[in-house]
């Protein structure tokens, strides 16, 4: 069984960080991972080696932005002073700069990887989660950033940051951003207070035993004391055990690590952020039949805000803490 719990990903980026660019003529081994290899491929590439049973009929490569995945009929190993041949895939990254992406793209593979003999069809569908994530995307828009910094900014206030992010649901497409233990929590990030933009289905979200409501972000920018979506990023990998989970969430919200010198706006919060519960939100009362959905604008200045005690408990039962 092949398992990573027992290896950090700041371990595994500082392992691969430091291969140089000496000529290769084979696969350096550096340490072993499971039943799996992490070692520097001739071409000086960050890899992962998965040996693979005789006879298993290999697939065909892919490449998924910097995440290469490929097949070696016979791979040379070299560990511990034995040597053999075998055919393994080799799942390697291009791009020196986003070693942090490879080690949580390694960590879910071989977390998804549970048999003891694993084939190359294994392989290909435990990488193929991150298919679509890993194809390059263009950097978020600014309305999408300032969005994306308000749920972040959401999380880190939280005493779990990384219980948080398990209930973190937007990336995925829901309607609500975050959801657990009967509270269903949206979060709306705008540059003016208490001015945002909802969806007919976000204000009139409901459910049995469900208790809905939205928080409003006022972000601004601060060039002083600031911070920006990278920053709030590294602040809250600190905190979570799944790197791999939260960076999947951040990918599908459109994040991309090798964008990150780009993200250089500083944003604050001027006031903490206001809780209203989803009954008080204004809503449009009446469609007509053939509307799937309307957005508008709200301005929540005036709706009664959720007592500060009552966010407490909101937070406490949304992670179970």
């Amino acid at each position: 069984m092949i398992r990573t719990n027992t290896v950090a990903t700041d371990e595994l980026i500082n392992l691969w960080s430091g291969s140089g660019t000496e000529p290769r003529t084979k696969f350096h081994i550096l340490r072993r991972i499971g039943d799996c290899y992490a070692a520097i491929s001739p071409s000086n590439t960050a890899a992962l080696i998965i040996p693979l049973p005789e006879g298993d009929p290999l697939g065909r490569g892919r490449l998924l932005g910097s995440v290469r995945l490929r097949y070696e009929t016979l791979l040379q190993f070299e560990v511990d002073a034995k040597a053999w041949p075998q055919a393994a895939a080799v799942i390697d990254c291009l791009d020196p700069k986003l070693v942090r992406t490879f080690c949580a793209v390694v960590r879910d593979v071989l977390d998804r990887l549970q048999a003891t003999s694993v084939t190359s069809k294994q392989v290909s569908a435990a990488l193929s989660a991150w298919d679509d994530l890993l194809r390059r995307k263009s950097k978020l828009t600014d309305e999408s950033e300032l969005g994306l910094w308000g749920e972040l900014y959401i999380i880190s206030r939280t005493a779990d940051p990384g219980a948080m992010v398990d209930v973190w649901r937007g990336p995925l497409g829901e309607t609500i951003d975050f959801f657990g233990g009967g509270v269903a929590l949206e979060c709306k990030t705008s540059s003016q207070r208490h001015i945002h933009q909802v969806s007919h289905r976000q204000a009139t979200f409901d459910g049995d035993s469900i208790s809905a409501f939205v928080t409003s972000v006022w972000a601004c920018e601060d060039a002083t004391s600031g911070k920006t979506l990278v920053d709030m990023i590294d602040e809250i990998m600190v905190s979570v055990s799944d790197e791999a989970g939260f960076l999947q969430k951040l990918m599908a919200a459109g994040y991309q690590e090798d964008h990150r010198p780009e993200y250089l706006r500083r944003l604050a919060c001027p006031s903490p952020p206001s809780y209203f519960h989803n009954e008080h939100i204004p809503k449009i009362r009446a469609i007509d039949d053939g509307i799937t959905n309307i957005r508008y604008d709200v301005d929540l200045s005036r709706v009664p805000k959720v007592p500060a005690g009552d966010v407490q408990a909101l937070f406490a039962a949304l992670i179970g803490k």
